[in-house]
């Protein structure tokens, strides 16, 4: 009974840790720098929408008329641009002017697990400081994060971090200056749901240790046979 017993904790031991270690965590970079457009990258070209899409993640770019759940100004896209935003070689922008258009980007999770907004760089055009915000909220437009008012230089550029995470999605806004506010190297972290998929390795350890277990049972149910 005491030897069924160990086997039992051994065999959840291994499920256990096989379960803990299905879960993964992958960083991604969005360097709006790359050649992402729908035709050749060049000024105000459109980025694709399936820019940063991968396994469990859907990206999406929009401008919306204002700050929040407003109208949709623009549902092509964000735009790409060279140079001119301080130092940044290729940003995202959007909107129509200073003051017209906020800039969207959505991360929708179609997997269970969860995602984090770690941060990006921003700065203002034509090497011109500029001001702007970012907002992140949940699809239903719950504000999460809002930074207030910030400098977007027109020499260098500025950095934020978020760590702003949502189990179901988030979307980013900057502005209303998100037309000569621009970004780049956006970076968010993707984790898969924990214990989704044991690996094949814990797969095997559990086989081994029902294995055990099984051969217990059977040398118990003969002693008590022949008893």
């Amino acid at each position: 009974m005491k030897f069924l017993k160990a086997s039992l904790l051994f065999s959840s031991a291994i499920l256990a840790s096989g379960l803990s270690t299905g879960a993964q965590a992958s960083t991604t970079v969005l360097d709006f720098g790359n050649a992402n457009c729908t035709t050749t990258c060049g000024n105000s070209s459109y980025f694709l929408q399936t820019y940063g899409d991968q396994t469990g993640l859907d990206v999406s770019y929009m401008s919306k008329v204002a700050p929040g759940n407003s109208a949709v100004m623009d549902p092509t896209g964000l735009h790409y641009w060279d140079n001119g935003y301080g130092d940044l070689r290729g940003v995202a922008w959007g909107g129509s002017s200073d003051t017209t258009g906020v800039p969207e980007i959505t991360f929708t999770l179609t997997a269970p697990g969860s995602i984090t907004l770690n941060g990006l760089d921003y700065a203002g055009w034509p090497s011109t400081t500029r001001s702007t915000d970012f907002r992140i909220y949940d699809l239903s437009y719950n504000l999460l994060y809002a930074s207030g008012p910030l400098s977007a230089p027109g020499i260098g550029h500025n950095s934020i971090t978020f760590g702003t995470s949502s189990t179901t999605g988030l979307r980013l806004q900057w502005g209303p200056n998100g037309f000569n506010a621009g970004i780049d190297n956006l970076s968010f972290t993707l984790n898969a749901a924990n214990g989704a998929v044991p690996e094949p390795a814990s797969w095997a350890l559990m086989i081994v240790g029902f294995g055990v277990i099984g051969g217990a049972m059977r040398r118990r149910s003969t002693s008590v046979r022949y008893a």
